[in-house]
């Protein structure tokens, strides 16, 4: 169903899927992301990589409004393979027995939300 409003292009990041049907039920112009899923290792001095593919952020940079979610989530995730040699990739510490991507995709996406504030008349920031 094509949105009643497509002005302003309103992106959800991780917020519960209530959110997501109260804004498209009103007719508003929704995508929905997320920054990643934080996954469960055994607890050690060991690394282990960190998944940078499991986010999902669509035309993040395209968005006028931003509602994220910055909410530690429960660890569902799944361990991904280990990338092999000569493979780059980034690599964290199990000591806490879990292994988050988001901070990672957040910073690697900086940018452009950087040019959405600077685009924006009002800031709004808050929490639940």
């Amino acid at each position: 169903m094509a949105p009643k409003y497509n002005k302003p292009k309103i992106m959800l990041i991780d917020m519960p899927n209530a959110c997501e049907s109260v804004l498209q039920d009103a007719g508003y112009n929704i995508a929905v992301g997320t920054f990643g899923i934080p996954y469960e290792v055994d607890p050690s001095d060991t690394f282990h990589p960190v998944a940078t593919d499991s986010h999902k952020l669509p035309n993040c940079a395209e968005q006028e409004i931003v509602i994220a979610n910055l909410e530690r989530p429960s660890a569902t995730g799944t361990l991904p393979t280990d990338p092999g040699d000569g493979v780059s990739s980034v690599w964290q510490l199990g000591t806490q027995g879990r292994i988050d991507p988001r901070p990672l995709v957040m910073a690697n996406i900086q940018e452009a939300f950087d040019r959405i504030i600077q685009g924006s008349s009002r800031i709004l920031v808050g929490a639940a």
